[in-house]
């Protein structure tokens, strides 16, 4: 669950209880927001804290459509163990892997694509781009071998 999207839900509900733009509310988003990313329970206690404001403002339906995004995405935000094994937290790398291995090869003017061409290229290109090239073609040319018999007309150039 990314660490950036799931703050503004925070802030939501955080706003939802204090107000928008009062310093009340900042030093709680703030706060909150720092014990989901450094704590390895704190999008439990993000939970519980949410728990407590629904209760205090019951007829503000917003801090409750966000403490149930928070219950049902809880699995997902072990932000603390994702940064301790140096794992990104954000959907930015993805989303930058996107655009360069993705759209600046597949987007050139005129393409058009098939699956399975475009498969192709795409699993080259992914293993080149990360430095994986012969690691990752050992294991493709393993399961994709085909034995193929050239017609009897072709002339091969440069054999004996």
């Amino acid at each position: 669950m990314d660490f950036y999207h799931a703050s503004e839900h925070l802030n939501k509900a955080i706003e939802a209880a204090y107000g928008k733009n009062n310093t009340t509310s900042k030093a709680h988003f703030e706060k909150y927001r720092s014990i989901r990313k450094h704590d390895e329970i704190g999008a439990q206690r993000v939970i519980r804290t949410l728990t407590y404001l629904h209760k205090r403002h019951l007829k503000r339906k917003q801090i409750l459509t966000e403490l149930n995004y928070f219950k049902n995405n809880l699995a997902r935000m072990k932000y603390a163990d994702l940064a301790k094994s140096n794992l990104p937290i954000g959907s930015g790398v993805t989303e930058a892997s996107c655009k360069t291995l993705v759209t600046q090869r597949m987007k050139f003017s005129g393409m058009c694509w098939e699956i399975a061409g475009s498969q192709g290229v795409l699993t080259a290109r992914s293993l080149i781009q990360s430095e994986r090239f012969d690691e990752g073609w050992n294991l493709l040319s393993a399961s994709y071998k085909e034995t193929l018999e050239l017609p009897k007309n072709v002339v091969l150039l440069g054999r004996k």
